[in-house]
């Protein structure tokens, strides 16, 4: 019943709601080559209001590996339920929703189906965090996503607690490397390069791209930095590596 279920809702929303698919490539960047692709959206928007929109994600297997409504798609506003599955069809996680923030429970499991962690939260507060092994005993608690961070780091006070931040290493790594270009001085030229970078599971910078340039050979300069980085600790997710790619903006001034 629940696979007939499932058949109907997508069938509902591919027949009613206004339907694109978007590819992307191993560097998460969207690919117009859908034959050379990692995974893919199918993105149903609501004909009366395009901002709303459920989103399903498949692996380039055809799995579905995802399931997201958005309230404003936009801002990539969640809403309701999310839910992401392990390649092999099990659920790995569920988590709701409200206006974008966290709320309700967090839930993530094993692949053997037991649960991994329970969280709970009101309007992104946590209220409630346990962790449990493949077993079902409960273990010492640990944050559900970590950054990755630049190597070298100052331990920070936030409100969310003792947080290790590479953002001033990584400050003076980038100006101790950086080199205005005569081209972009000349011509007067200043402001802010956005480049884009994977950080893998191994800490290894990856997929360097210039997204947006300022010209004068700015973006060039910025790019040949960056491809300088040395390994970065590596995100995590449950406490598994896994691959975070960043949109990083490099500032250029004429003093």
């Amino acid at each position: 019943m629940k696979a007939f279920f499932t058949f109907l809702f997508i069938f509902i929303l591919a027949n009613s709601w206004s339907q694109q698919i978007t590819y992307y490539d191993h560097c998460m960047s969207k690919t117009t080559n859908a034959e050379d692709y990692e995974n893919h959206d199918v993105i149903f928007k609501n004909p009366i209001d395009t901002n709303i929109a459920t989103v399903l994600r498949y692996n380039k297997s055809d799995r579905l590996i995802d399931s997201s409504y958005y309230s404003d798609y936009s801002k990539r506003r969640l809403d309701s339920i999310h839910k992401t599955w392990f390649s092999g069809g099990q659920l790995k996680s569920k988590a709701g929703y409200n206006d974008g923030k966290k709320n309700g429970e967090l839930n993530t499991f094993y692949r053997n189906g037991i649960m991994r962690r329970k969280e709970v939260y009101q309007m992104d507060s946590m209220i409630l965090g346990v962790c449990y092994d493949s077993t079902g005993k409960e273990i010492p608690f640990f944050k559900y996503e970590v950054m990755p961070n630049y190597p070298g780091c100052k331990t920070e006070i936030t409100k969310d607690g003792i947080r290790c931040s590479g953002e001033q290493f990584l400050t003076v790594f980038l100006n101790e490397r950086l080199t205005y270009p005569n081209k972009a001085k000349e011509q007067g030229i200043q402001g802010k390069v956005w480049l884009s970078f994977v950080v893998e599971k191994s800490g290894e910078v990856a997929c360097e791209k210039i997204e947006r340039d300022i010209g004068g050979g700015c973006g060039e300069e910025a790019l040949r930095v960056i491809k300088l980085f040395p390994d970065w600790t590596p995100g995590t997710m449950d406490g598994e590596p896994v691959r975070v790619k960043y949109r990083f903006p490099i500032n250029f001034t004429l003093r």
